[in-house]
């Protein structure tokens, strides 16, 4: 007997145990793994009633076409194959007398490689990189260029695509240092080619990445107001670029060194069968005010695109397939992709949970903690089945929102236990004796790891530098100032900030302190030394003498704590402190309003109370209200913040109306999760008292 093909629905049957009668309904609908993935959680659901199950199979087809393609991309790849068939054997056609067989990586033989840039520009606040959107002028571009070119003419090239005519919008080019990074984010020497850096990576596409950062002020003063840059500019609408476009650009004494280098760009770049990068076709004369100075110089940048003459609507699928094929591709340091990393670790959470009947927890809102201690302590209990949370005394089904609001409380909780130290909102861990010996940390790691797997928050608040140092990365001397230990941070600022001069009477003013840190060849430091003994203690204060405590948090996370050192860039953001309230435009991309039919009565007071709510979410963000954000979508869904995830049902708004005589507050359904406002409210100031009352004098399920 032939064996069974493993599509979706032997998964579903085989390791899933789903009715047949569920999976017949799919197939009869042609609902299967080419469908599934564009599906709405809300959507599935009426097919698949177990979260779970939907959490199962919609990562089972995400892997699927991951490391397969469906038959319309295998004719496309099939096409292209051909094609490039044809063109090699013309080209054989042509000199048969020298015809020798090509052998071994067919990439190897290439003269061109793909790349694609990224535009990083300097946060001082948060003292790091960030990532420039595409709707910022950043975004990533594509292009195609020959192996031996060096990481300087890159460098040129991209400050083109990025500082169109020499402007952006973080500023004019002239106002930033600017260097060329590899997709790990490390700088690149200018000499460095193409093809080092792709036998280095191994990668099928390159990444690079525009650093910028801005001069020092008083610096950028003394330069001059306008600095010129070849316009390279991308349009989504204009597609190529006239073979031998000329593009005259002026250098600083800094690039002239590199003038020889930069006339080759004549022919680095150059289309292959993919199309791979639009130019806007234009011809500048660029100048600096008062013409060229002794200091500069001015010379011609010459960038070649060699067209195909076929542009047919065959090119336009083939492009789409490769782009398709090499989705995965894309490194781990992009916010999307790690979005999808976190949620993929999630959803693996989410699939170790049994589907048999949900486990109900019984907890005291006023004494949360040490009732959940006391529910997962009972015989039998295990943290990877389905839960009902039950709040005491109040009356509430649990259908999503109930969970959602326990772990959030949970995780609060956890954070005020005693195993934490908190300076300004980030904590690091307290060492405590009893509580190693009770295993209050491994518990702690359990509870965090049964919040993810159960649609809730992570830790969320860790000092970026403890978390660092448990991935084995290097710490942020910065997070000094986030240390509750006063003493210690005073000792490391007067070593941080002592001169060379002075630093051996420092050394001998905090010999007593250093030797109680572990320090004992005192004798031996000196000044070169500074930073790196910071560091140093540092990392033993956070982590080294907290090791005993932070081992067992990280036992306590089990399976989740391997996927997090598998990829700890991508899921930081489970851990560490987060420091970006919510917005009013993060807020309305959350949320959908069920208005009544356009012209009735009931559609006009809706709006009006939609002007009421919008006025006051204003207000919250502005602070003119003791509300925030967050305490509205807590009040609304359960959670402050949306978890890792996304919520399983989009929030909304809906509406009553008022009954004459009886008062009734807005109120909240949280396992829709709606939001319920009255209509007809007119004035910004009585709804902001109606909702404040509802949000900060109601706590609970079923108090309004």
């Amino acid at each position: 007997m032939a064996e069974q093909r493993k599509d979706v629905y032997w998964f579903m049957h085989e390791e899933r145990g789903i009715p047949e009668a569920q999976i017949d309904r799919m197939k009869q609908e042609k609902i299967d793994e080419t469908v599934i993935p564009f599906m709405t959680d809300q959507n599935l659901q009426g097919y698949l009633p177990l979260f779970g199950d939907r959490l199962a199979v919609i990562n089972y087809c995400k892997s699927e076409q991951k490391h397969g393609r469906g038959p319309e991309e295998n004719k496309l790849i099939q096409k292209l194959r051909l094609k490039m068939m044809n063109r090699r054997g013309q080209t054989e056609a042509r000199d048969t007398s020298q015809h020798v067989p090509k052998l071994g990586n067919k990439n190897a033989r290439k003269d061109t490689r793909r790349v694609d840039f990224g535009w990083l520009n300097y946060n001082s606040k948060e003292k790091s990189y960030k990532q420039v959107r595409k709707q910022h002028g950043g975004g990533t571009r594509q292009m195609t260029v020959k192996k031996d070119c060096i990481a300087h003419q890159l460098k040129t090239v991209a400050e083109g695509l990025y500082f169109k005519e020499g402007q952006s919008s973080k500023g004019p080019l002239h106002k930033f240092e600017t260097a060329l990074a590899d997709f790990t984010q490390h700088e690149i020497s200018d000499n460095e080619t193409v093809e080092e850096k792709y036998n280095a990576a191994h990668m099928p596409v390159l990444r690079f990445y525009l650093l910028t950062k801005e001069k020092d002020t008083k610096a950028a003063k003394q330069e001059t107001d306008e600095e010129d840059s070849a316009d390279f500019s991308v349009s989504d609408d204009e597609q190529y670029l006239d073979v031998g476009q000329e593009v005259q650009v002026e250098t600083s004494d800094e690039a002239s060194n590199h003038q020889a280098e930069d006339a080759d760009a004549r022919g680095m770049f150059e289309q292959t069968d993919t199309p791979t990068i639009q130019f806007r076709k234009q011809k500048q004369d660029v100048h600096l005010e008062g013409g060229c100075s002794s200091g500069t110089s001015c010379y011609k940048s010459y960038i070649e695109l060699l067209s195909d003459s076929e542009s047919d609507v065959e090119d336009i699928e083939l492009a789409a397939a490769i782009e398709a094929s090499l989705q995965d591709t894309q490194p781990l340091n992009d916010d999307r992709n790690n979005e999808d990393v976190v949620r993929n670790i999630i959803t693996k959470l989410a699939g170790r949970r049994s589907d048999g009947e949900p486990t109900t927890i019984v907890v005291h809102r006023k004494r949360l903690l040490a009732s959940t201690m006391r529910a997962v302590s009972r015989p039998g209990f295990s943290f990877w089945t389905q839960v009902r949370i039950v709040f005491s005394g109040e009356d509430a089904e649990d259908g999503g929102g109930p969970r959602r609001e326990f772990f959030n409380l949970l995780v609060k909780e956890l954070q005020s236990s005693g195993i934490f130290e908190n300076c300004e909102g980030r904590l690091s861990f307290k060492y405590d004796l009893q509580k190693i010996s009770q295993r209050a940390y491994d518990m702690a790691g359990k509870l965090i790891t049964w919040s993810l797997a159960n649609g809730g928050p992570g830790l969320c608040s860790l000092s970026p530098s403890v978390f660092a140092a448990m991935v084995g990365q290097p710490v942020d001397t910065e997070d000094i100032r986030y240390l509750p230990d006063q003493m210690f941070q005073c000792n490391v600022e007067k070593l941080l900030g002592s001169k060379q001069e002075d630093f051996p009477a420092v050394i001998v003013e905090l010999t007593d302190w250093l030797i109680d840190q572990g320090l004992t060849s005192i004798h031996k430091i000196d000044f070169a030394d500074r930073d790196n003994l910071v560091k140093e203690l540092v990392t033993h204060q956070i982590y080294h003498r907290v090791q005993s405590c932070i081992g067992q948090f990280t036992d306590g996370l089990g399976p989740l704590w391997e996927d997090v050192k598998g990829s700890p860039k991508a899921s930081a953001s489970l851990f560490i402190y987060d420091d970006h309230p919510l917005s009013v435009d993060v807020m309305r991309k959350l949320y959908k309003i069920e208005y009544s039919p356009p012209g009735s009565n009931n559609r006009n007071q809706e709006e009006d109370t939609i002007y009421c709510f919008e006025v006051f979410l204003q207000n919250c963000e502005d602070e003119i209200t003791e509300v925030s954000l967050e305490d509205i979508l807590e009040f609304w869904t359960g959670a402050p913040k949306p978890p890792p995830c996304g919520f399983s049902e989009d929030p909304k708004v809906s509406f009553f109306t008022a009954v004459s005589g009886i008062k009734r507050l807005p109120s909240s359904h949280t396992c829709g999760p709606i939001l319920w406002l009255p209509r007809g409210k007119e004035d910004p100031d009585e709804f902001q008292a109606m909702m404040r009352f509802a949000i900060k004098e109601t706590q609970g399920f079923g108090k309004i």
